[in-house]
């Protein structure tokens, strides 16, 4: 994992104060790689590129940054391609030579040829952003994975385009002041993070997963470079009826993902929490000789509480890791100083516009981490989202069921079927069918506070979102069903803009790197591509890692009810967010007597029944409103 940051002149012409600007970019954001960095800026300097590195693959070998074979291309690389060696091998056969050990070499040969129209991204097993820059052609191209597990921005002034992992880069190098985007504060508002290549901040962007933005002769072309794509395994479930052979094919498939993730030169760890998607992990590490190391990372004492008549979270996550013989440890996410500390830190510097509390829990995790020398996470994100794991998922497939039963008469009365059912997550929220709208797990329901506070509410929300669902796919693959298209909203949207964002802003705050071995191309397609009934079984989402878990890893994880990481701060600390003085920042702040803002919003935000998530958000928002305002004032 890496930092990159760079700025180029569209017009290839010199950059005023170039060296200083990306000394500042370098600099901030040495948490991402604090290992060493490094710069370059062409002759003419209207080009200058740096790479900040946290040495995972063969860390004792130093390479010169931004990396270059032939002082004509150059390569700033934040990621990892998992499959290097044999993609190396392949590219040994072709005649070209390599000087070192590192993945991003082999990754620099690779672009070169995908630049001569040879290869394809889809070769590559792995997960990356990067900046890959010609000096003879004044050519630029700046990559993006498929899943979007990393990040990369961008900003246009004055003919000079900024581009950086973190945002915060960008507004420190730009000579013009910012300001926020009142469309993005009312998008992570309601779904904690912005969507659709947006920020907190106006005319910051981010690029879209599996997209290239090239950079040539005063153009900017955005193209696609890689797509989902489900034919074969669709093909697959339809012609295969053995749960056995569909056991096999996905037992096969995980272990090589865990292996390709697994580093062979760095310490790392794995989350256990006694649930299905990190015990599969575990469990796959553990064909190794080699002894690993777990973490149940606990926040309140409620993870201590027996959940069913056998185990707490605590105690099963302890079973498995003792039927494993897993080195496994219980971390606390740290006392109230560090938490109230790390909090201000966190709510100071989203102007990505992830403001979701989860952020300080999983900082506490790499907190712990970074102290134990620990670079690396194999971590379980992506199965939830892509097998109904989520209560949200798993009431909208049971109001699917009655409005398609063509046997109900009064189908189209949706609002009665969600009240007949007594359903607790889709109560307030309007599934639609046409056009299809969803609700997504991280969206707030709160709805009708913000219409209390945001003026012209109701327009704010017109644009596209995490709700509204693409149905481009839907006419390349018409059997889908509404759940798998559910699963596809979450692929393309939630999970690279809410999910990896939470995740990369919370562990590279630490220099850890999260990996994902359920987010490899190869098995999302396979869950995109599972019919329902793999989805959804007794009551139960996820039903086919459940069967999988019972038969190849222990009934008692296998139907475990499912728990988030730990719970919010202001549930676990007391008066927590009158010690992060929540109410004090947000009266002060300025950013509620803009125009996006009722009258009164700050009385409404403290008033009776609000959710403390909102008390939070407001938190966030302001404090990096103040941060953002006093950027603004050294430029003045």
């Amino acid at each position: 994992m890496c930092g990159i940051s760079g700025i180029i002149n569209l017009k290839n012409k010199p950059i005023k104060n170039i060296e200083s600007k990306i000394d500042i970019m370098t600099r901030l954001l040495e948490h991402r790689g604090p290992d060493y960095s490094g710069k370059y800026i062409n002759p003419n300097r209207s080009f200058g590129l740096s790479n900040n590195r946290l040495s995972i693959v063969s860390p004792k070998e130093k390479i010169a940054l931004p990396f270059s074979a032939d002082n004509i291309n150059y390569l700033s690389f934040n990621g990892e391609i998992y499959n290097y060696p044999e993609i190396k091998k392949k590219l040994l056969k072709q005649g070209i030579k390599f000087h070192s050990n590192t993945d991003t070499e082999v990754f620099w040969n690779y672009l070169k040829l995908l630049n001569r129209g040879k290869g394809s991204f889809n070769k590559l097993n792995g997960m990356w952003t990067y900046a890959f820059y010609n000096q003879k052609e004044h050519k630029l191209f700046l990559g993006r994975d498929l899943i979007g597990e990393r990040h990369i921005f961008y900003y246009v002034e004055s003919d000079n385009l900024y581009f950086s992992s973190e945002v915060k880069p960008i507004i420190y190098a730009s000579n013009k002041k910012h300001r926020f985007d009142d469309l993005s504060l009312v998008e992570a508002w309601r779904y904690n993070s912005c969507s659709n290549g947006r920020t907190l901040i106006k005319n910051i962007y981010k690029l879209e997963p599996g997209c290239c933005l090239k950079i040539f002769k005063s153009k900017m072309i955005k193209e696609r470079n890689q797509e989902i794509e489900l034919t074969k395994w669709i093909n697959f479930f339809k012609k295969e009826k053995s749960e056995k052979k569909v056991f096999s094919v996905f037992k096969k498939m995980i272990r090589n993902e865990v292996f390709h993730r697994t580093p062979k030169d760095v310490n790392f760890f794995t989350t256990l929490s006694g649930g299905i998607d990190s015990t599969i992990i575990a469990s796959s590490l553990t064909r190794k000789k080699k002894k690993i190391k777990t973490i149940y990372a606990y926040s309140s004492k409620k993870q201590f509480k027996k959940i069913d008549q056998n185990y707490s979270e605590v105690e099963l996550s302890q079973f498995i890791a003792k039927k494993y013989n897993i080195n496994h440890s219980l971390i606390s996410i740290g006392d109230s100083n560090k938490i109230i500390k790390r909090s201000i830190l966190i709510a100071k510097n989203c102007f990505e516009g992830c403001v979701d509390p989860g952020l300080i829990n999983f900082t506490g995790l790499s907190e712990y981490l970074k102290l134990k020398k620990i670079k690396v996470g194999l971590m379980s994100e992506g199965p939830d989202e892509l097998l109904g794991g989520y209560f949200t998922d798993q009431e909208a497939h049971q109001i699917d069921r009655i409005y398609f039963d063509k046997k109900k008469k009064n189908r189209s009365n949706l609002k009665n079927l969600i009240k007949g059912f007594n359903l607790i997550k889709d109560k307030k929220f309007k599934i639609k069918y046409s056009p299809f709208k969803t609700r997504v797990t991280h969206y707030n329901d709160n709805d009708h506070f913000l219409e209390l506070i945001i003026n012209n509410f109701k327009k704010k929300t017109k644009f596209s979102s995490f709700n509204d669902v693409n149905f481009k796919f839907k006419k390349k693959y018409p059997s889908l069903s509404f759940s798998q298209i559910r699963a596809l909203n979450y692929i393309k949207n939630s999970i690279p803009e809410m999910i990896n964002m939470r995740k990369d802003k919370s562990m590279m705050m630490n220099s850890v790197e999260p990996r994902f071995p359920f987010l490899s191309k190869n098995i999302v397609e396979f869950f995109l591509s599972m019919p329902d009934k793999y989805r959804f079984g007794n009551g139960f989402g996820k039903f086919f890692l459940r069967k999988f878990c019972e038969k190849y890893i222990d009934k008692n994880v296998a139907w475990f009810p499912k728990k988030g990481m730990g719970d919010y701060s202001w549930n676990y600390l007391k008066n927590f967010l009158h010690k992060i003085k929540a109410e004090k920042t947000i009266k002060k702040c300025k950013l509620f007597s803009t125009n996006l803002f009722r009258k009164g919003t700050r009385n409404i935000i403290f008033g009776k029944n609000i959710h403390k998530s909102n008390i939070w958000i407001a938190f966030v928002l302001a404090q990096t409103y103040n941060h953002l305002e006093k950027i603004n004032k050294k430029k003045s």
